[in-house]
């Protein structure tokens, strides 16, 4: 049965502090003599005592080197580093290692890279003289093992080590020495801290009431929180080696809640029918907030403020249906959280204006030729002539003509027509007659071309039919006083002839 003979050789090398956290450095050449490196042999285990083989192996000179000879079976020679590093305190980042022997019967070896608690972590092969790139972290205490040829002598002349070595730093250089913790909200609060000079730093140890987390940054906040209870945090530093440092304390009590904030962007919208307000908002960031209520004021009539829902809103929209024309209403909104406790409000005022129709009119011989725009909503149209109401139509109809029978006076300047829509409620919305250049206010064009004692005559009647009441007023106030003296006088000359008794 083949026996393989080992030897172990452990290694790391001098100190050289890094900056904060696990940070690569330049390749450098460690120092092994700082750790001495003991030789010994053992059976199945580690084994024990040995000599001291530092200066052979790292002076230089492949004249100077050790012996690890012939053994018996089941006895692996070995070397390693003494135990400078057993409990992981000490680690090297390796970068490249080398290792030299000279004559014998040496032909092949078999390196084994193995953390301080003895597990494997890496496995090469070469020859003596080879160089080998490990790129290996945290190789920490009995760090190399080498197994030879079966009973035969190795010479083993020259060991180096490239890389970076981490050494525990002075615990000083952990300590937290100041602790915050400051409100973020009604239930959240940030705990922050000092940063420690340690080099070797991995990272913070946060503790709040028994639950635990890391962090590289110095605060945390902690959030969705029982405002109710007391809370008790606990900030330690942990180094590249697990090791944790001396804690730093404080405790926390939330303060009184603080209202939520002015609920943003709120604006007000009429609908295209004028029968309704559309109103948007931006949505709370609070986050104990519990909703919205929404009031509104008529101005106009002078009604007092009303709530708008019976229950908190979650929404951001909210639609006020019934509007009325030629009102202004204001709208205020508020922001409740949890707590019961509202924001300040956020205002709106907006004005309800009736919808015009726009029209314009044509004047002819016999009629008054009316047309019109669509009116976005309109369920009909009312023409009217000088204010007076002269036909309804439907939504489709686009143009009417008022005759000389229904009140029109052809060249007269009285001619106004206007065009008012019908909506769904019932409203009624407004006019915007257009501004024609004939005598009535409209467009005469050659239309107008009536000569002749008829069609004058006729043109006399309807203007007297229509304004006959008017004028028969205007007489009685301009004739009133002398029918009034003709009468005194009357009444004189009769008691002169005696027509009259006393």
């Amino acid at each position: 049965m083949v026996e393989i003979k080992k030897w172990l050789v452990g290694l790391i090398a001098a100190v050289l502090f890094l900056p904060v956290g696990f940070v690569h450095a330049a390749a450098e050449k460690a120092d092994l003599s700082k750790y001495p490196i003991i030789a010994t042999w053992i059976v199945g285990g580690y084994g024990s005592g040995g000599s001291n083989v530092t200066d052979k192996l790292t002076d230089g000179d492949i004249n100077t080197f050790v012996t690890l000879g012939k053994d018996q079976a089941y006895k692996y020679p070995r070397m390693v580093w003494s135990k400078f590093s057993a409990d992981g305190s000490v680690t090297i980042d390796i970068t490249k290692f080398y290792v030299s022997t000279k004559g014998g019967n040496t032909k092949e070896l078999y390196y084994r890279f193995y953390d301080h608690k003895g597990n494997q972590i890496a496995s090469f092969t070469g020859s003596g003289g080879t160089t080998i790139y490990v790129n290996k972290n945290g190789v920490a205490g009995w760090s190399v093992e080498a197994n030879g040829s079966f009973y035969v002598e190795h010479y083993l002349a020259e060991v180096s080590l490239e890389g970076v070595i981490h050494e525990p730093e002075d615990p000083a250089k952990y300590v937290i020495s100041s602790l915050q913790l400051s409100n973020v909200s009604n239930t959240s609060f940030r705990a922050s801290w000092t940063p420690v000079p340690a080099k070797n730093l991995k990272h913070y140890l946060v503790t709040i009431n028994g639950k635990s987390q890391t962090t590289s940054n110095t605060s945390v906040v902690f959030e969705k929180l029982d405002r109710n209870l007391a809370y008790t945090v606990t900030v330690k530093a942990v180094d590249i080696f697990d090791k944790a440092y001396d804690e730093i304390q404080g405790t926390y009590d939330f303060p009184p809640p603080t209202p939520p904030a002015r609920p943003g962007g709120l604006k007000a919208e009429v609908s295209s029918d004028r029968t309704s307000i559309d109103l948007r908002w931006a949505k709370s960031t609070d986050e104990d907030f519990a909703g919205y209520d929404l009031y509104v004021t008529d101005v106009t009539s002078g009604t007092q403020e009303r709530k708008l829902n019976s229950a908190l809103m979650q929404g951001t929209t909210y639609t006020f249906r019934n509007a009325q024309a030629e009102h202004t209403y204001r709208f205020k909104l508020v922001a409740v959280n949890v707590y019961d406790q509202t924001s300040e409000p956020a205002e709106a005022t907006i004005t309800v204006t009736k919808k015009v129709t726009d029209s314009e009119q044509e004047e002819t011989n016999e009629y008054l030729l009316v047309t019109w725009t669509e009116t976005e909503g309109a369920t009909g149209y009312r023409i009217y002539l000088n204010t007076r109401l002269i036909a309804t139509v439907g939504p489709e109809v686009r143009e009417f003509k008022i005759t000389k029978a229904m009140g029109y006076i052809p060249g007269a300047f009285g001619n106004k027509a206007e065009v008012k829509a019908i909506f769904a409620d019932g409203s009624e919305g407004g006019s915007n007659p257009g501004n024609g250049s004939g005598p009535g206010g409209g467009v005469p064009g050659k239309y107008l071309d009536f000569i002749g004692v008829i069609p004058m005559i006729e043109t006399a009647i309807g203007f007297i039919s229509i304004y006959m009441p008017w004028i028969v007023l205007i007489l009685a106030v301009v004739f009133s006083p002398v029918l009034y003296g003709l009468v005194v006088r009357l009444l004189a000359y009769a008691r002169a002839k005696n027509w009259i008794r006393s």
